[in-house]
């Protein structure tokens, strides 16, 4: 109950109560309704039987709950064969219900197991007389959207909401703990994501699978919302106090104190597994007293692929800290430096801008960033005409690229950031925070720092 404290007020679907006895969990599922005003989704699996199912149902049902979610489990052979069945009944018998079913994209266990014939018996699920399919979570978004595809093609009506879901690495605890729910749910993360997992130095640092999941998951966040910008992601929270930090870092929730342990897990205690959440801004009236802060206009330089993606992260937490920012590809440089007068240093407004350029093959920076290097490397430029601008950068390289990779750091994969960052200097901008350099090789885990530490620079 005290992690639905801070979901007051916010801008959210539903809770989703399950993990215990049916009538455990209607009991609180209605007490939550009751205590924090929010709309709950009732869970019920396979193993009720059709008296217990009946009874839970017409409660639920007289005490204004419409949303359920029905699941599969073959744990007991006393309630209904599977999941098909068990719509069938609720449908025929309680027509009034909303009803989930889960899907289950490429990465995750289905009901049967084989990636097409789960696709095919959850569309059959649907047209039983499910109406919703909530997702088991990905890890890689081209999975649902190949999911939402073939769902499609196998029969669903465009108008069946296909619901993406996505879990914070961290809301697991430790990382034995991670792998352990992994291989019990059936879930299974992408080859590299594993490697960056195990590779965390998780004895050194006790806080690197909370940084890696949090930049995970706010990549997926924003990578799934500009990709389907008509959809609501559906968290799975895993009761854990983590998972509202993972949401107040994409600026679903609002800056608050929240406790980092996880609760522990009661097998009699129904927990509340999901936190359907829209992505919103956070409340600009500063609980973090960011108020007293000079608000500034942020200019997001950025390439394509990761380096677009961090520029979305940089974006969400800057509307965290009260700021404005502003996306500019580096295709467009020529475009924006002439709008914003960037080279006209009889002005005095500054013009604050973060560059967020990758190095690739050769040194090289990306192709996406080549037009704004290759402009400003010109030696036309007269001495001073950046003066303008204040600015910070960060490099993205893969020491995965160099030949020794045990002995190389993020400073020996970030040319291009650092010859950027060196030729802004020369021409009269200021730097309000160190250059940052990450590696793609150990996770990216250097930003989240650094980041940190902009947020603090532009504070002051």
């Amino acid at each position: 109950q005290q992690r639905l404290v801070p979901l007051r007020g916010v801008n959210i679907s539903f809770v989703s109560v399950g993990g215990a006895s049916p009538s455990a969990n209607l009991a609180f599922a209605l007490d939550l309704a009751k205590q924090y005003d929010v709309c709950v989704q009732l869970q019920l699996d396979c193993k009720v039987s059709k008296e217990e199912a009946s009874a839970v149902l017409k409660d639920a049902s007289a005490a204004g709950i419409v949303d359920l979610l029905l699941l599969p489990n073959k744990a007991s052979n006393r309630g209904f064969d599977d999941v098909l069945e068990l719509v069938r009944f609720v449908a025929k018998e309680f027509g009034l219900f909303r009803i989930s079913v889960s899907g289950y994209p490429r990465g995750t266990k289905g009901e049967i197991g084989l990636y097409s014939k789960d696709v095919a018996l959850t569309a059959e699920q649907i047209k039983a007389g499910a109406h919703v399919v909530l997702c088991s979570p990905v890890f890689d978004i081209n999975h649902f959207v190949q999911y939402d595809g073939d769902l499609k093609r196998a029969g669903v009506a465009a108008d069946v909401p296909i619901q993406p879901s996505l879990v914070p690495l961290h809301a697991f605890g430790k990382r034995s703990e991670l792998f352990r729910a992994l291989r019990s749910l059936g879930w299974v993360l992408p080859k590299k994501v594993e490697a960056d997992v195990l590779a965390l130095q998780v004895q050194k640092d006790p806080r690197a699978l909370a940084a890696m999941g949090e930049w995970l998951f706010v990549c997926l966040f924003l990578e799934l919302t500009r990709r389907c910008p008509q959809l609501q992601p559906h968290v799975f929270t895993m009761n854990a106090a983590a998972s509202l930090d993972a949401l107040h870092a994409v600026g679903v929730l609002p800056s608050l104190a929240i406790s980092t342990g996880n609760a522990a897990a009661d097998e009699d205690v129904p927990a509340t597994s999901g936190v359907a959440a829209a992505a919103q801004a956070a409340d600009e009236s500063g609980a973090n007293g960011s108020q007293a802060t000079a608000k500034k206009l942020l200019h997001i330089l950025h390439g394509e692929n990761l380096s677009l993606e961090i520029a979305e992260l940089v974006s969400a937490e800057a509307a965290q800290h009260g700021h404005t920012a502003r996306l500019v590809s580096m295709e467009t440089f020529k475009k924006w430096a002439a709008e914003t007068e960037l080279m006209t240093p009889t002005e005095d407004t500054p013009i604050y801008a973060i560059f967020i350029v990758e190095t690739v093959e050769n040194e090289q920076p990306s192709e996406g960033a080549g037009a704004c290097v290759r402009l400003l490397n010109r030696r036309t430029h007269e001495q001073g005409c950046l003066t303008r601008l204040v600015y910070s950068v960060l490099g993205l390289g893969d020491s995965n690229l160099l030949l020794d990779r045990q002995t190389t750091t993020a400073a020996d994969c970030n040319q291009a950031a650092q010859r950027l960052d060196k030729r802004l200097a020369e021409l009269g901008g200021t730097a309000f925070h160190a250059r940052g350099e990450a590696d793609d090789r150990t996770g990216n885990t250097e930003i989240q720092p650094w980041l940190a530490q902009l947020w603090e620079k532009l504070a002051q």
